[in-house]
């Protein structure tokens, strides 16, 4: 094990290799990406469908790229009963949690009679990306979608990979049981694009990023009025 003391030339030339390693790396990713991302701009479904003939070889069709109930009634065949009722259970205890965090809005008039308050209402919509490839877990589903229904988000709109065409049962059982739109994305990078794209320049929706100490599904709006103003 090489070993290098603080303070000295060596230390500093070391700690310089090692805070640079990836950034060729990332670099290339990141040009990419970003080619990924002027593409499904450009061309939308084409591009992802495009993509994801490419990186996982399912060529999607433009008329099929959301599951149908058909999928979902062939999912709960395929899913285990035992775990489709423990996803039940799960998701009225998950439900129950974020009810107890709904934030209510309030307004009152000050001494000097300046009308103060904050609204709080849900956003128009919330998009969920979901891990499906090598590892699927439903409990995402329900953790991040149980939230933004708790909290009044009318849309919102789940994709997953599905490598090689095939999506894990329990994914669409998890959205089914709280009522999510789903999506079907084959290749995971594709679908945080397509979900980045589709929310802000497509349908105008606001994407949401949570803050630690604020909820995440719910725009708040400070507000303040002089007297007689609304």
């Amino acid at each position: 094990m090489r070993q290098v003391k603080v303070g000295t030339p060596e230390y500093e030339a070391a700690l310089k290799t090692l805070a640079a390693r990836g950034d060729a790396e990332d670099l290339g990713v990141a040009r990419v990406v970003a080619e990924i991302v002027a593409d499904v701009r450009a061309r939308g479904d084409a591009a992802v469908i495009d993509c994801t003939a490419r990186f996982d070889g399912v060529r999607l069709r433009p008329d099929a790229m959301a599951f149908s109930d058909g999928d979902v009634k062939e999912a709960y065949d395929r899913a285990d009963a035992g775990v489709v009722e423990a996803l039940r259970y799960s998701a009225g205890r998950i439900r129950a949690f974020h009810e107890r965090q709904v934030r209510e809005g309030y307004r009152y008039e000050s001494e000097e009679g300046v009308h103060l308050g904050q609204i709080v209402r849900p956003l128009a919509a919330a998009g969920i990306y979901v891990p499906g490839g090598k590892a699927a877990y439903p409990s995402t589903v329900l953790m991040n979608a149980i939230p933004a229904k708790v909290a009044g988000v009318p849309e919102i709109v789940m994709v997953t990979p599905t490598p090689g065409g095939e999506v894990n049962p329990y994914l669409l059982v998890a959205a089914d049981i709280i009522q999510t739109v789903i999506i079907d994305t084959t290749i995971s990078t594709m679908a945080q694009l397509g979900l980045l794209i589709l929310v802000r320049t497509v349908l105008g929706w606001t994407l949401s990023v949570e803050v630690e100490g604020h909820w995440p599904w719910q725009e708040h709006k400070q507000r303040t009025a002089r007297p007689g103003a609304e």
